[in-house]
This record gives structure tokens, C-alpha cells and sequence, in this order.
């Protein structure tokens, strides 16, 4: 066989500041301290004040509560506190603050509003801080209170999605997919009762719970969960999909032609899910298939000579010399300097 040179071308959750406004907190923090106390006034206008959105005024209010010494012995109004240092953008104090919070919400306000928004945006503040494990027990905990909070869940989510992808760096398979499966199963908790589920956030999930299998030697579960994947890929998922099982030592061929296919249909103008179907064929010596694939590619991007090139090389390697010539003569037409091709035509 005539040899020819080749080149090688292939080709958070946004932060919810959870404090519901209840006109009822100063009613709710007397009946859990009905004794008189010289610092009430200051509490009650600081949490009037809070509700009506007064935080310069509620912040002056706490102070002299603080001041008072009565803001350290009640939960609600440490949470209050801390939601509005946090809009002042003072993180170190309201994590301080609601720290101190907690243990007086569980308390005297165990199953109250104020309690679920404190444990989340504790969360949220010690998840900045890298303290994940933290973070979660906390997001959990707010789940327990209040089941329908959908911002905890959506952290929570979010977080071990974030661990997911951590662990399959540090190439620990069996925490990825422990990550893996508890994010699907909240994301599978988010979209239940929605006319409209989030397919992009559970796409992301099941790629994750793809590689974790994968990695954690379990591929026939992987090659199951991507057949649930493909018929709802967009193009970029179907794409992401083919290349990791283009993977030689994955043996997943069917799949990763499958995958790339689509891709290439749902993107009718990238020449990238074509040149990697290409190259999936060329590893199994599939030429005519490969040029195939170049061909459609040279298509979408008619004046690339390395596509017209690639295509004559394949075209050569499967034995149909005629097409392969013209191939090659194409792309000096379009690149008279193309060294690769004129080489070739001076082989025949």
C-alpha cells in the first residue's frame, strides 16, 4: 500500500438571602420572653423596622440591644441581626452572629421561619469557607424543619455536585458517585409537581453519575444511565457524551456513535461532532465511514483543505484510490501550499 502522511488536527445558585418577613416576630419573641425587659423597646423596633425594610434604623436598634445585653439570649432576634449584617456585606459577623443564633432558635423557635432561613444562610456563608461537610449538615437540617424549602434543596444539590466533580479529579470513584446519587435523587426532588422540569440541571447530573460509575468500575451501569441521556441530549451534552465514550478503553463505540450523530444533527453548523465521529471510525478502520463523516464536515466548513484532506486520506485508506485523488487535488485548489497533498498526488 502506498504510504501517505497524515496530519493530526481534531479539528452557585445564586445567593438567597432567606429571612421571611413576618409581621408576627416581635408577637413570637414576647411570647417566648414574657418577662419585662429594660431592652425591649430596642428589640421591638428593631424587628418593626426589619419587616419594613428600615435596616440602618434595625441595625441601631440591635446595637442597643446588644448593648443591653438582651440580644445575646434570644434566637430570632440573632438571626435578624445577622440577616441584616449580611446585607451590609459583613460575613465574618453574621456568620458569628447566627452561630450564635441556632442553639437559641432549636431552642425556643424550633420549627419557626427565622430558624430554617438562619441554618441556610449559614450554610451558604461556611460553604464560601470550603467547610462543605458543614454546610450540607446545615442545608439538611433546613430541609427537616421546612420540606418545601427549595432554596436549601437547590443548595444542597448545587454542593454535592460540586464534591462530585472535586472527587473524580482526585480520581476517588466511590465518592463521586455517592455525590453523584445524592444530587440526582434532589434534583429528581426539585422537579417533581413542575409542568416544566429542568432538564439541563438533571442532564448535568447524570453526566456526573456516568463518569462516577465509570470511574468507580461499574460500566455497564454507566452505558445505561448514557442511554438515558442521549434521547434528551441538546447538542452540546450529546456531544460531551460521544467524546468520553470515543475512549478506546471504554468500549463503548455504539454509544459514542450514537452520541456524536446527534450532536452532529443538532448542530447543523460545528464541524467538531463530525470530525470526532471521524476519528471514532478511524480507530475501529472504519475509512469509508470516516470519510463520510469528513465529507459532512467539509461541508459546514467548504474552505478548510485539512477537511478535503482528511476525507482523501480516508478515502485512500479504504481503498477507493479515484476518490481520494480527486480529494487531494481539491485541496490545492483551495491551498496550493497544502505539502501534505501535493506529497499524496505525487504518490499516484
Amino acid at each position: 500500500m502506498l504510504s501517505i502522511s497524515r496530519k493530526i488536527f481534531w479539528v452557585f445558585v445564586p445567593l438567597f438571602l432567606a429571612s421571611p418577613v413576618r409581621a408576627g416576630d416581635w408577637e413570637d419573641y414576647r411570647a417566648a420572653h414574657p418577662k419585662e425587659s429594660p431592652c425591649d423597646a430596642h428589640v421591638r423596633t428593631a424587628l418593626l423596622s426589619t419587616d419594613k425594610g428600615e435596616n440602618e434604623k434595625a441595625l441601631k436598634s440591635f446595637a442597643g440591644a446588644e448593648k443591653g445585653g438582651c440580644l445575646a439570649e434570644d434566637g430570632l432576634a440573632l438571626a435578624k441581626a445577622a440577616f441584616l449584617n449580611r446585607l451590609e456585606g459583613d460575613s465574618a459577623r453574621a456568620k458569628e452572629l447566627y452561630e450564635k443564633a441556632l442553639p437559641l432558635l432549636e431552642k425556643d423557635y424550633p420549627t419557626h421561619s427565622v430558624r430554617v432561613g438562619a441554618l441556610y444562610n449559614l450554610a451558604y456563608l461556611i460553604e464560601s469557607e470550603g467547610r462543605y461537610d458543614e454546610a450540607a449538615s446545615r442545608y439538611e437540617e433546613a430541609l427537616k424543619i421546612d420540606p418545601a424549602f427549595q432554596n436549601a434543596r437547590t443548595s444542597l444539590k448545587s454542593l454535592h455536585v460540586k464534591l462530585c466533580r472535586s472527587k473524580l479529579k482526585e480520581k476517588k470513584g466511590k465518592d463521586a458517585l455517592s455525590h453523584a446519587e445524592q444530587a440526582l435523587l434532589l434534583q429528581e426532588e426539585l422537579d417533581k409537581g413542575l409542568t416544566e422540569k429542568n432538564e439541563d440541571a438533571r442532564r448535568e447530573v447524570l453526566l456526573l453519575l456516568v463518569r462516577a460509575y465509570d470511574m468507580s468500575g461499574a460500566p455497564e451501569k454507566a452505558k445505561n444511565i448514557t442511554k438515558e441521556i442521549i434521547p434528551l441530549a441538546d447538542a452540546r451534552t450529546a456531544e460531551e457524551v460521544g467524546a468520553f465514550w470515543a475512549d478506546p478503553s471504554r468500549e463503548g463505540f455504539d454509544l459514542a456513535e450514537e452520541a456524536l450523530k446527534k450532536a452532529a444533527s443538532l448542530d447543523t453548523k460545528r464541524t467538531a461532532p463530525l470530525t470526532q465521529l471521524a476519528g471514532l471510525y478511524e480507530s475501529k478502520e472504519k475509512w469509508l465511514e470516516a470519510a463520510k463523516a469528513y465529507e459532512d464536515a467539509s461541508k459546514r466548513k467548504p474552505k478548510d483543505p485539512d477537511l478535503v484532506y482528511a476525507m482523501g486520506y480516508a478515502l485512500f485508506q479504504g481503498g477507493d484510490k479515484k476518490k481520494a485523488k480527486e480529494a487531494f487535488g481539491k485541496v490545492l485548489s483551495l491551498d496550493p501550499s497544502h505539502s501534505d497533498a501535493r506529497d499524496a498526488l505525487s504518490q499516484f
